[in-house]
């Protein structure tokens, strides 16, 4: 029986790029991540995730439930996102001169704002934001996955699980 392993951010290439799964199952190790071209202003990418990790762990609290629960539009979810935990980040983005980078942020936060209100929408009978949110920081060691004659294991760290809205997903034949 042939074993491979995979880490989390393997995985998920995996199950999002055809091209990238095909060519990790071939052998080879194709790069995770992609690499802006030179001249490209920074992207504030672990910002981003560190905003977003709050954001999703400030929804799910159950002190601010009262509160989050209310959030519905990707506006309103915006502007909760930005003036708790967003602003500051900006800010000292802005100080730097990187106006390119601040505008690239607040795209992405309002495209993750966005999700969220769609996220929402599709829970039937959303009560709280821990009725999308099951869990953040979830960490696999080794989780075995058998595939026909072979086994995956999965090593790694998941941002976050969330529950999907028409129940457990249905497993993808191969």
């Amino acid at each position: 029986m042939a074993v491979k392993t995979i880490n989390v951010s393997e995985l998920r290439c995996a199950c999002l790029d055809e091209q990238w799964r095909r060519r990790w199952l071939a052998g080879e190790k194709p790069p995770t991540a992609t690499f802006s071209p030179p001249g490209t202003p920074p992207v504030y990418g672990s910002e981003f995730h560190a905003l977003a990790k709050k954001f999703v762990k400030w929804l799910v609290a159950p002190l601010s439930h009262a509160e989050s629960s209310r959030l519905e539009e990707p506006e309103d979810i915006f502007r909760v996102l930005s003036t708790r935990f967003a602003d500051k980040v900006l800010a000292g983005i802005l100080e730097h001169g990187e106006i390119n980078s601040a505008a690239a942020l607040i795209d992405a936060l309002h495209h993750f704002s966005l999700r969220l209100s769609q996220l929402r929408e599709k829970m039937p009978k959303f009560a709280s934001w821990q009725d999308v949110y099951m869990a953040q920081e979830y960490q696999v060691k080794d989780v075995q996955f058998t595939l026909g004659q072979a086994s995956l294991f999965v090593t790694g760290h998941i941002d976050c699980l969330r529950i999907h809205p028409q129940g457990p997903v249905p497993p993808t034949p191969y």
